[in-house]
């Protein structure tokens, strides 16, 4: 059985090596293509800017990211914008008055919010992740999820001191930490066959993605790093870095040095160093270098989390497609049209 997991293994370790740059304006685009044909605005539709879908080839309306129903994250998501915009118009008729004084409530008690657009980016690095695997005839994340044993042996083999030293976390010619991120993600798609986390998962010390990172924090500190506080502050930067796609699609806007501490801070409370006494030094030297780091933080946060990324295109590029949806259709007095929105939301 390892033998016939060995090839898989290539196989995605090839895949995962030379992943293409993730396009955020084209998940941006996709996830607009698709909240535009929820049941919620159809009454609008017509008024809000379509753009091209992504992939071009994919004109599929589905509320879905990843085989997952977003539905309801694209009905948030839509519902802001064009809730916002309509609580903005300068009207005195009564009419707009007592309906925009409905919308506040969910403005103001986050049902409606675009925060939603963090959660999605996982979603969004998986179909990137299945594309690439499709191109070169190779298994999906859900067939690798679902092919018994595989997940525990990849587990495994990313914890390895080979693996480890040889590939996690040494990507000198891609800042975009592509490939450590996508690895971690695999990790806890095998476990839970799918790319979305939940604030128990996030938080658990059983999560997959969790595990590994804490393990190439502590093998490369252990191989390469015990005195030296360059390579210590190396460690702890990489791992910040690839600990941003767990941390921020669930907790939000966080920045990356935000996302180092919240991961580290679980690394030191993990640890009991009464029972592994010889942990202690290696949590010294981690919580020295997070001391020494808090005056490089507005270096660090130079990266910015996948999320925050696909959260802020999306902002700066569809926002005023959602937004003309209500100006046009006042603009024609389409109060018919508004009223149908109002009442789903």
């Amino acid at each position: 059985m390892s033998a016939d997991f060995d090839a898989i293994w290539e196989d995605l370790l090839a895949d995962l090596k030379t992943l293409p740059a993730i396009s955020f304006d084209g998940f941006a685009r996709r996830i607009h293509f698709r909240a535009r044909w929820h049941g919620d605005f159809d009454s609008l539709r017509k008024y809000i800017g379509t753009d091209q879908p992504y992939p071009a080839n994919d004109e599929s309306h589905d509320q879905v990211l990843d085989g997952m129903y977003t539905g309801e994250d694209f009905r948030r998501l839509g519902n802001w914008f064009l809730a916002a915009e309509f609580i903005s118009i300068d009207d005195d008729g009564l009419w707009q008055v007592a309906e925009a004084a409905q919308l506040a409530a969910f403005l103001f008690y986050p049902i409606f919010t675009p925060e939603v657009l963090r959660g999605l980016m996982s979603m969004c690095l998986a179909e990137h992740l299945n594309t690439k695997f499709k191109s070169n005839g190779h298994p999906s994340l859900m067939e690798l999820a679902n092919t018994t044993g595989f997940a525990d042996y990849f587990i495994n083999r990313i914890q390895t001191k080979s693996f480890i030293i040889n590939l996690a976390l040494t990507e000198p010619t891609r800042s975009d930490h592509l490939f450590s991120i996508s690895v971690l993600l695999v990790a806890d798609y095998l476990k839970y066959k799918t790319a979305w986390l939940d604030i128990w998962r996030l938080l658990s010390k059983d999560r997959p993605s969790f595990k590994a990172l804490h393990a190439w924090s502590l093998v490369t500190w252990d191989e390469q790093a015990q005195r030296d506080e360059v390579k210590i502050d190396n460690i702890v930067k990489n791992c910040g870095i690839a600990a941003t796609m767990a941390y921020c699609s669930v907790l939000g806007s966080l920045s990356t040095f935000d996302a180092l501490v919240i991961f580290y801070k679980a690394v030191i409370a993990a640890i009991d160093t009464d029972s592994f006494p010889e942990l202690r030094p290696y949590l010294d030297s981690i919580q020295a270098s997070m001391k020494r780091l808090i005056d490089e933080a507005a270096i660090i946060n130079e990266f910015v989390s996948y999320s925050e990324k696909l959260y802020t295109t999306f902002y700066h590029n569809m926002s005023e497609k959602w937004r003309d949806g209500v100006r046009n259709a006042w603009r024609e007095r389409n109060t018919g049209a508004l009223t149908d929105w109002i009442n789903k939301g």
